[in-house]
């Protein structure tokens, strides 16, 4: 179960639902209803939130690989060091343009 709180959705940004996307468990089906959704409650088209998903995704993941290699570097654990390539892959794959 999920739990979405769509109450500031008139000042959110579609990045908000990039997070949700990467760090979620969404299948394409759910992403694009939870997309439509908000769309649907900003008054957006779909196409323009689900294209600013991609790319706040593409932020995010960059984001993600930055604080992966502040705790290896703080840490110097090889735990980070693994997660940080492994993040870094994640972020290269996010490149692609939606089809």
């Amino acid at each position: 179960m999920y739990f979405l709180d769509f109450e500031h959705c008139v000042i959110g940004y579609g990045h908000d639902l990039s997070y949700l996307k990467i760090h979620g468990s969404f299948n394409k089906s759910q992403l694009q209803q939870l997309i439509e959704e908000y769309a649907s409650l900003t008054n957006q088209p779909a196409k323009t939130i689900g294209e600013e998903t991609h790319r706040g995704g593409r932020i995010t993941r960059i984001n993600d690989v930055v604080w992966a290699a502040m705790q290896w570097t703080q840490t110097g654990e090889e735990r980070y060091q693994q997660l940080t390539h492994e993040r870094q892959q994640l972020a290269l794959r996010q490149n692609r343009l939606p089809k």
